[in-house]
This record gives structure tokens, sequence and C-alpha cells, in this order.
């Protein structure tokens, strides 16, 4: 018998339904069963026998109503100049094949762009890249107008706010309210996002206490900051049920009709049926070589 607790919140949607023809393999050969709990949209029917849901009936994963996608400011002709511009841009850990190779794209003001792909293709990496963190070993990132390469590494913080995908990552103080304080010591007020994602009433708790999707809202307001331009969040809807999801569409809303650019890395399905119409970048594997 075996018990699998939110198995595919971290695996990619190329290798989902692989992962899942591997167990029914394995459960139909030792003639046992399996029990998976785990988001419903991520999980193709096909596999399962039956289906318990706990809690009060949700809704199926398409909330277009609940925040329009019309409301997004996704037309590229409406924007003065890209907030960020990547040419040529290439990256290898030490003597590995490329993880990006000659890669180039640009983001512009209230524009949201999808980032998706399987494990391994970049995604993280570019993300490290844009705010800073690592270096190109060629290529040029060029950030509301001025090369990363000419940049203090506080100057690029300033602009480009980064939600890394573990938001554990993010946490050095002993509440909420402090981590929110420490981010408006550094111009980085969250303002009126913390009540949009929930956490106004979480400000007593130690951030380390909270839910994962508790966490991963936090590392979003963690990230946005009046003076920054561009916002990246690495899979930012993880554990998210409808009410966090929704929160995320309505923060998202908020952020880019600020004029901000946003790049969301993410395998999450949801996004495209809430969103459809903002473009997609797709890294593969083998475009990286």
């Amino acid at each position: 018998f075996l018990f699998l607790d939110r198995l595919m919140t971290e695996i990619d949607t190329d290798f989902r339904p692989r992962l899942l023809d591997i167990i029914a393999s394995h459960i139909s050969e030792f003639d046992g069963s399996v029990l998976i709990a785990e988001d419903p949209w991520l999980l193709p029917d096909k596999h399962f026998h039956k289906e318990i849901q706990l809690g009060p009936q949700e809704d199926p994963p398409n909330i277009s109503n609940a925040v329009s996608h019309e409301t997004f400011g996704t037309d590229k002709e409406m924007t003065d100049r890209d907030l960020l511009l990547v040419e040529s841009l290439s990256f290898r850990y030490g003597d590995e094949n490329p993880v990006l190779n000659d890669f180039s794209f640009s983001l512009g003001s209230g524009e949201l762009i999808f980032l998706t792909g399987p494990n391994g293709a970049g995604k993280t990496t570019l993300a490290r890249l844009i705010a800073g963190i690592i270096k190109p070993i060629s290529g040029e990132i060029i950030l509301d107008g001025r090369s990363l390469i000419h940049m203090e590494q506080w100057e690029t913080m300033s602009l480009a706010g980064l939600a890394l995908q573990n938001p554990g990552l993010h946490l050095c103080r002993k509440t909420v309210r402090e981590e929110l304080a420490l981010a408006e010591q550094w111009g980085n007020s969250p303002g009126e996002l913390t009540g949009i994602l929930g956490i106004d009433r979480l400000l007593e708790c130690h951030p380390l206490e909270l839910t994962q999707a508790e966490k991963k809202r936090l590392g979003m307001a963690l990230a946005y900051g009046k003076q920054r331009k561009i916002v990246i969040l690495d899979e930012p809807s993880q554990y998210q049920d409808r009410d966090g999801f929704t929160r995320i569409l309505d923060a998202l809303k908020m952020i880019t009709g600020e004029g901000k650019g946003v790049l969301i890395v993410t395998h999450d399905p949801r996004f495209s049926r809430a969103i459809p119409d903002s473009p997609v970048i797709r890294l593969s594997q083998e475009d990286s070589y």
C-alpha cells in the first residue's frame, strides 16, 4: 500500500502522466493499492478508480470569471519600452552542458509572461540570472535601460524582486510583521498587497509556522516593492486552493496595473485558463543544449 502526499506539486507537466503510469504499473504488479492526496487539477482522471473530496466542493479550476484576463496589461503595443531585455543569454553550471544557450526575450511595462517547461530546463536558473544572483557566461540582461554588468547587487535588487520557489529561504524574522517591516525598511513595502494576499491576518505568526501556501503568498508580498520595475515569481501557485489562487490573481492584476512587468515560472494549468492571452515561453532541455 502506498500513501503519496502532494507528489505532483513540484513535478513538471510532461512527467506527471509518466509518473502515474509507473505507480499504476507497480500497484498492478504487486496487487496493491495507492491513496494519493493531491489537488485534482494536477491529476488526470484515467488512473483512478475513486475520488474522495474533503471539505466543501470547489468549482472546477477554470476560474477566469474570478478575475478577467482583460484587466491584465499584456498588450506590448501599449508599452513605451522594454523593462527587461534578455539578449543571447547563455549559462552553464561548471563543466556541464549549457542550461541556457543563446536565449532572448523581452518584458514590457504592465506585461505578464509565463515561463514553462520540464524540470531542469533552466526556468529557475533564468529567474536567478535576471535577479543578479548568478552571472551568465555570455549575453546581456538589460533592466530598466541599464545592463546588469554595470549594476551593483543592491541596484539590481531595487529594480527586480524575486519570490523563490522555496519561500522559507526568504524568511529570517520572528514574526510576519517583522518580515514585512524589514522589506519596508529596504523600500519594498508590500502596501495593500498584504491584504489582497491574506497576509494581514498572519502578522503575529512565526513565518516558518505558516502553511506552504501562506509562505508562498508571503514570499510574493516580499518580492513586490513600489520602486521595483519587475517581479519574478517562481511557482507562486503551488499548494494554493481556490481562495489562495484567486488572491494571487487579484495581486497580479494590481501589480500589472501599476505598470510593472511580471515573469511567472509555473507548471500550474490554472494560469493558462485564468489568463489565456498572456505570452508563454516554453523552455525545453533539448533547446538548452
